[in-house]
């Protein structure tokens, strides 16, 4: 799984108002006590989200209150999330929800074949996603 994919789920809400985008794997240092609410991208590598936010999520749990996941598989299943979802919460901290979908995939395989999920995410998936963090914020709002 390339970080293209989930990529193109994160690009399409970069610049809109009060989200900002980091990538915690080329920097970890980053001042999180201004934000209420804090999003984790990946794609799933053998299974697993990027090993990096694990390793973020514990050197920064006591900073984190809130979080939503968002990860693409090739497969598009929804328990990948299930094992960090569950980690996450014995950190102490609130995983608010989780948004999966379907991601171009050549690991193993389905490198042989060219691939699975190719075109994905796409435009629906897209639109889903937007949904989804539109719905979060309005929950927040009450």
């Amino acid at each position: 799984m390339s970080s293209q994919e989930y990529g193109e789920l994160v690009k399409s809400i970069s610049g809109a108002d009060g989200i900002s985008l980091y990538d915690i794997c080329e920097n970890d240092e980053i001042d999180l006590s201004e934000y209420e609410i804090i999003g984790f991208a990946s794609g799933i590598y053998k299974g697993k989200f990027h090993p990096g936010i694990t390793r973020f999520i514990e050197k920064h749990s006591g900073e984190l209150k809130n979080v939503f996941l968002v990860y693409t598989s090739g497969s598009g299943a929804l328990s990948y999330g299930k094992k960090l979802r569950e980690h996450i919460v014995k950190e102490g901290i609130n995983v608010l929800d989780v948004f999966s979908c379907r991601g171009y995939d050549t690991y193993g395989i389905f490198g042989f074949f060219g691939g699975i999920a190719k075109r994905h995410p796409n435009k629906e998936d897209i639109s889903r996603f937007s949904a989804f963090l539109d719905k979060l914020v309005a929950d927040r709002r009450g």
